[in-house]
């Protein structure tokens, strides 16, 4: 009986200490849980205060895009009277010109000496050199700004969410006029484009792309650099790179280099979002981005599009 007894405050014992642990083991499941679900709620959070701040900025972007598209609008037309004034006015003291030369041979003899002394008085030479070459002066700063309220139109019109049939490399040529200030004080720029079929494609969106990546590239020069822009096709994939000679990106950062925010610029030179958004754009035409890069040598961002014979849906 003795035996029994012990067994029995044995069992007790073992019955005991089951029950401290399964009730630790359910206040640790239970904590765990709550963990769980806070970390859940926090992840909500984040993802919702992402989701409105992804709401803001497209809307600001809207308003900016209706913003730029009604300035090209205004601004075009005073650029147009401009240069047909320009264009007429040229002509006018062309004709002026030949006027003053064939005035002087039809003059008398008796009168030639009256209008020479005339013309030293009113001096009319620079007509056709000088004039010439400020009306030339202005037709050129007239076409720069014909083209970049072209290039906003562009990226501004309201049909641009409709896919077509193009030329994806179109939008570096605009691009470039766009760019054109701050690219001839700093770098040269150097295309080679191959022959490439056409793609199904939303042009504005890759010119956007194509922005950010020459932008990117500027920003990393100290100095006078390079860039070089390169497109071809293979195996019905269309490739796009755009090289620089920059301070390049840190092997420890080029993997964050598409997250959302992340940028290397100082404050207040950069948001962020260029090359998360160009990311995004890629992903859309079904293509992919993938960059290389050593610091103090330069930077390679290549753009490899799919051959779309059919909008994707």
């Amino acid at each position: 009986m003795l035996f029994d007894i012990n067994k029995g405050a044995y069992l007790r014992k073992d019955a005991q200490a089951i029950n401290r642990i399964t009730g630790l083991i359910e206040q640790t499941l239970d904590q765990v849980e709550k963990r769980f679900i806070e970390l859940e709620a926090q992840q909500l959070r984040v993802e919702s205060e992402r989701v409105q701040g992804n709401l803001l900025r497209q809307e600001k972007m809207a308003s900016l895009g209706q913003l730029a598209a009604g300035i090209a609008h205004e601004i075009n037309n005073p650029i147009s009277f401009i240069g047909s004034n320009l264009q007429l006015m040229q002509t006018q003291v062309k004709n002026l010109y030949l006027f003053h030369q064939n005035l002087n041979k039809q003059l008398a003899p008796s009168n030639q000496r009256l209008f020479t002394l005339m013309a030293e008085t009113y001096p009319c030479d620079f007509l056709e050199s000088d004039f010439n070459e400020l009306f030339n002066d202005c037709r050129e700063g007239v076409e720069r700004v014909s083209h970049i309220v072209k290039s906003l139109k562009t990226y501004c019109q309201a049909n641009d969410s409709n896919w077509q049939l193009n030329n994806v490399c179109e939008g570096f040529s605009l691009t470039l006029k766009m760019l054109e200030n701050q690219l001839k004080y700093n770098c040269v720029i150097s295309e080679y484009h191959a022959d490439i079929p056409d793609s199904y494609c939303i042009n504005s969106e890759l010119s956007q792309v194509y922005l950010n990546l020459l932008l990117n590239a500027v920003q990393s020069m100290h100095g006078h650099g390079k860039i070089m822009i390169r497109s071809y096709a293979k195996n019905n994939t269309i490739f796009i790179e755009v090289q620089d000679n920059g301070m390049g990106i840190a092997p420890s950062k080029i993997n964050q280099i598409f997250d959302p925010f992340y940028t290397t610029k100082e404050v207040g030179q950069g948001t962020g979002l260029g090359l998360s958004i160009s990311h995004a754009i890629v992903k859309k035409h079904q293509g992919e981005i993938h960059v290389k890069s050593k610091v103090n040598q330069g930077s390679k961002f290549t753009i490899a599009l799919p051959v779309l014979s059919l909008p994707p849906t």
